[in-house]
């Protein structure tokens, strides 16, 4: 397989002997970087019927202020020869700012998520709020019934006061693993005061009382 023509790897001090002889005719710099240091990539051209058999052009790499040296050899090359001037130039170093990107990205990007969540919860509590107009439980409205409207059934008060705390304070019980109750049964013959009873419940935690007739009640 035939290799490509490339640049061809020369040192610092055959650059300076190349420029003294107007051997080339472009110098390009470039800052490679460095932690401790600073590394500079230096490219260019050979003059007119001066490239070496088999390369394009010719590339070294220099520290520090060792840089100094070849920009004084240009000077007073160009300043004796004012019509063939080497051509010297430094070609900026981009860098890539990761964590400025990944800003302009999430600046970006939560908003947007933002407004889709939010659409989201608004088109559930539409869809929530169309099943509930199918609903045929009734909200009452009347005066709000508390415990002392409920003559007697104090066992059955006590029992329904962890009920009551969970309907206030439903993150307490979460936190603690608790599960959520699905309801609960109240047992006992007509006019025994089990609606009345399940209606303080809702005003003792202040929330609504939603009634709906056995027969209209889907599982």
């Amino acid at each position: 397989m035939e290799m490509q023509p490339g640049p061809k790897t020369i040192t610092e001090d055959e650059l300076i002997i190349l420029v003294e002889n107007g051997d080339v005719t472009s110098i390009q710099v470039e800052y490679v970087g460095g932690d401790n240091f600073n590394l500079w990539k230096i490219t260019g051209r050979y003059a007119e019927g001066k490239t070496p058999s088999g390369y394009t052009g010719y590339e070294l790499y220099i520290y520090g202020d060792r840089l100094d040296l070849i920009y004084d050899a240009v000077s007073v090359y160009n300043s004796n020869h004012v019509d063939t001037p080497i051509n010297l130039q430094f070609i900026p170093h981009v860098t890539v700012d990761i964590w400025g990107i990944i800003s302009t990205i999430l600046l970006v990007a939560v908003p947007i998520v933002f407004v889709v969540i939010l659409y989201r919860s608004m088109a559930s509590q539409n869809n929530r709020a169309q099943d509930f107009t199918k609903n045929r439980a009734r909200l009452s409205r009347g005066k709000t019934v508390k415990f002392a409207d409920v003559a007697g059934a104090d066992e059955e008060k006590a029992e329904m006061t962890e009920l009551i705390d969970f309907l206030k304070n439903p993150k307490k019980y979460a936190e603690m693993g608790a599960r959520v109750p699905k309801g609960v049964l109240l047992v006992g013959s007509p006019g025994t005061g089990k609606t009345l009873l399940a209606k303080a419940v809702a005003g003792e935690a202040d929330v609504p009382f939603f009634s709906i007739s056995g027969s209209d009640f889907v599982e």
